[in-house]
């Protein structure tokens, strides 16, 4: 009766931790992403959006629904926002010019590197990488 008891016990305990090593990696597998929607640039900048590091705090107090989406697991952020077209220049000459037309990058203190689409308008798509 002791060995039965055994038995089912130690099929237990390696039952639990292969479950528990499943579970594991389940999670780590599956992406994080935190969204992130503002219809004003002052409301992003209240909620201390671009202290958070997904996005520089380049844009002009004009941009409009700035919407991202954060992977956190893989660091990773991409979206989109719109800016008024009188202060699309004062946003473009914070950025360096690319081989694409119309994409432009930003690259921080701290090297993180941002690349943005902008269309004619004012339609700005992002992505941190």
């Amino acid at each position: 009766m002791k060995k039965a008891l055994r038995v089912v016990l130690y099929i237990v305990v390696i039952t639990a931790l292969l479950f528990s090593i499943l579970i594991l990696s389940f999670f780590n597998h599956v992406s994080a992403v935190v969204s992130d929607h503002y219809l004003t640039y002052n409301s992003a900048k209240e909620d201390n959006f671009f202290e958070r590091g997904w996005l520089p705090d380049i844009l002009p107090e004009s941009t409009l629904m700035i919407i991202v989406n954060n992977d956190v697991s893989s660091n990773t952020s991409h979206g989109v926002f719109y800016i008024n077209n009188k202060d699309m220049n004062e946003f473009i000459n914070r950025l360096q010019i690319t081989e694409d037309k119309n994409k432009y990058k930003y690259i921080s203190e701290y090297n993180s590197v941002w690349y943005f689409n902008i269309n004619d308008n004012g339609k700005v798509i992002y992505s941190l990488n």
